[in-house]
């Protein structure tokens, strides 16, 4: 099941319950399960086969089966296979307004709006050597096995662990003006425009020199300075991001696989094809019939 996200705009869960469980299983070798994106959820990953490199910020973490990781509201997000490792999780997403009761409680006050401003930095990387940790764990698993059955009240216990999960994680913050410098910060904001200019673009002829001038930067420069941030060559995110767009097509259209090509950018459908193959690992016609027949590349 691939996460389609890169800018998220779509909504996890709902207004009311702003919360969903995702499950990405990736057994390529070498493969991207997560490609560079961030949205304005707290989202914990939790890591049940393998392992993964995940790139959070600036940091770099190996998170192996058993241990997760914590990704703050609008941090810029990735992560690698591992040498010769599968990399199977799954992540938990919610708003942090699912916290929060009435408008200015003392929930939000005291310990929501401390993190989001960035006074308070919570726990990245979740390992069972402590118990607290441990128990982050369990009730992250605890989430998804209320999700997948959604009995009856399954809200109230979701609520539950995550007031729990987040009492744990707040006990073992730091304090600090915020996760990432100045100057990283201003690192990623020219990412997501660069990221956001790419979203809104791709759809016809993007070069170097344009996504350069963005960020006020030679090509040089700023090849060196997008790979540093999105951990792949801007090239291979647009394609990468033109493939994912058209995989979406594929499940929710009926068009003819050359006009969705052209739809998203690619001119030359012997490409396309190539391009869909190495990302997704089937070609185009194969993804629809395995969607068709609910069993995905």
């Amino acid at each position: 099941m691939e996460i389609e996200r890169f800018r998220e705009r779509k909504a996890h869960g709902s207004k009311a319950f702003p919360i969903d469980v995702y499950v990405l299983e990736k057994d390529q070798v070498g493969c991207h399960p997560l490609y560079c994106h961030w949205h304005e959820e707290i989202e914990l990953i939790v890591v049940t086969r393998g392992g993964a490199l995940f790139h959070i910020g600036e940091q770099d973490y190996q998170v192996l089966a058993g241990e997760a990781v914590c990704v703050g509201t609008g941090e810029l997000h990735s992560a690698d296979a591992m040498a010769e490792l599968p990399c199977h999780f799954f992540s938990v997403v919610f708003h942090p307004s699912i916290l929060c009761g009435q408008i200015e409680d003392i929930i939000q006050q005291k310990y929501l709006e401390p993190v989001l401003n960035g006074a308070v930095v919570l726990p990245t990387h979740i390992t069972p050597q402590t118990e607290w940790e441990h128990s982050i764990l369990n009730g992250l698993h605890a989430v998804k096995k209320q999700f997948a059955a959604k009995g009856n009240g399954y809200e109230l216990l979701v609520k539950m662990y995550l007031y729990q999960i987040w009492h744990l994680l707040y006990q073992h913050s730091r304090q600090g003006k915020s996760r990432a410098s100045g100057k990283s910060s201003d690192k990623a904001a020219k990412a997501k425009t660069v990221l956001e200019y790419i979203h809104q673009n791709h759809t016809r002829h993007i070069t170097l020199a344009e996504l350069a001038a963005l960020s006020h930067m030679s090509k040089g420069q700023f090849c060196r300075f997008f790979h540093s941030v999105v951990k792949m060559s801007a090239i291979n995110y647009l394609n990468y991001y033109r493939i994912m767009q058209s995989a979406r097509l594929l499940k929710q259209e009926g068009s003819p696989i050359g006009d969705i090509a052209c739809s998203v950018g690619f001119n030359n459908i012997s490409y396309y094809n190539k391009v869909f193959r190495r990302y997704l690992h089937c070609s185009p016609s194969e993804y629809r019939n395995r969607v068709e027949s609910s069993t995905e590349c």
